[in-house]
């Protein structure tokens, strides 16, 4: 009879170093997820239980009621503040309309519209697990990808005054806490309801001194006083494309009170425009044109409308 015992060891053997190898896999396989894709890269949340951020308003780029909550404060989802794409209107400069902003008073509430922060906080999955397996030193653009963020960072020109108050520090750079900044530009308002125009100039001569006098309407939203804003007189040229301003000023002056002279050569005729740019004492707005107009021995007169200008960036009208 054929002794079984040396087979029944062996396969015992063979049976417990596969079951241990399975465990071995099994914990390693939960090691590398807890390494690639760590659990406890919401504990940031805690944060918002500081009385710093106690009745704080909030935005973000997901579901934002565990920061409401801790805040005490409302949140919503929105991704326009955090592209801090400005656009303009007849009362300023603002942000798209959010696009899931649903409380009940969303249209009545003004509040909305500015929120105290911008948290950014991007989930994990199984692309950010292989991304930083392959990358393991490398810090992946996940919160640092957004403009509001990179713009807090100093990565790009940070127009609002956005201020970083904390963010994720590891090569994970999961989450983010952002100021929101609400520094909008200075624009130029129009004259009166019933005229689109948002300049008036007339000629004076003041003994021989010829001057244009420029008025304007200066406008910040947070009411910021005007402070040496630029004046500048241009000839403009025409042609089949549109208008074009001379690539040297005729003259310049400043104004910290909604206009100013500005002192012009005793002999000038020809087509004229005048270009303002609002300055704040914070920021400096747009360039702003005034319709074009003629000077002719010693008068002014309204120019033919110009409705395209070419070779010039961030005019408004």
């Amino acid at each position: 009879m054929i002794n079984r015992f040396p087979f029944r060891i062996l396969s015992a053997i063979v049976c417990t170093s596969i079951f241990f190898l399975i465990i071995f896999h099994w914990f390693f396989i939960q090691y590398q997820y807890i390494h690639l894709l760590p659990p406890n890269v919401f504990n940031f949340v805690k944060l918002f239980k500081l009385e710093m951020f106690q009745g704080k308003s909030s935005v973000s780029n997901t579901y934002s009621l565990p920061f409401a909550i801790q805040m005490n404060g409302w949140a919503f989802h929105d991704h326009n503040i955090a592209s801090t794409k400005l656009e303009f209107g007849d009362r300023g400069y603002f942000f798209s309309k959010p696009e899931y902003l649903w409380f009940a008073d969303r249209k009545v509430n003004p509040l909305y519209s500015r929120p105290d922060l911008f948290v950014c906080f991007v989930h994990q999955n199984l692309v950010t697990a292989l991304h930083r397996y392959k990358n393991p030193n490398t810090e992946i653009a996940e919160c640092s990808g957004y403009h509001i963020v990179r713009q807090a960072l100093f990565l790009e020109k940070n127009e609002l005054g956005h201020k970083l108050i904390q963010r994720d520090k590891t090569n994970l750079n999961m989450w983010a806490i952002v100021q929101i900044g609400w520094d909008f530009p200075p624009y130029l308002e129009k004259l009166s309801e019933d005229k689109a125009e948002k300049m008036d100039i007339s000629f004076y001569k003041k003994g021989d001194v010829n001057t244009l006098r420029v008025q304007y309407k200066y406008k910040q939203q947070n009411n910021v006083e005007e402070s040496s804003s630029l004046i500048q007189l241009y000839n403009t040229y025409r042609s089949n494309y549109g208008c074009y301003l001379s690539s040297q000023e005729i003259a310049r002056a400043y104004s910290s009170g909604n206009g100013t002279y500005l002192k012009i050569p005793e002999v000038l005729s020809g087509e004229f425009a005048i270009v303002v740019t609002p300055k704040s004492l914070t920021r400096t707005g747009d360039r702003w044109i005034s319709r074009v107009f003629k000077i002719s021995q010693g008068e002014i007169t309204q120019g033919s409308e110009c409705k395209m200008w070419q070779g010039i960036r961030d005019l408004r009208y």
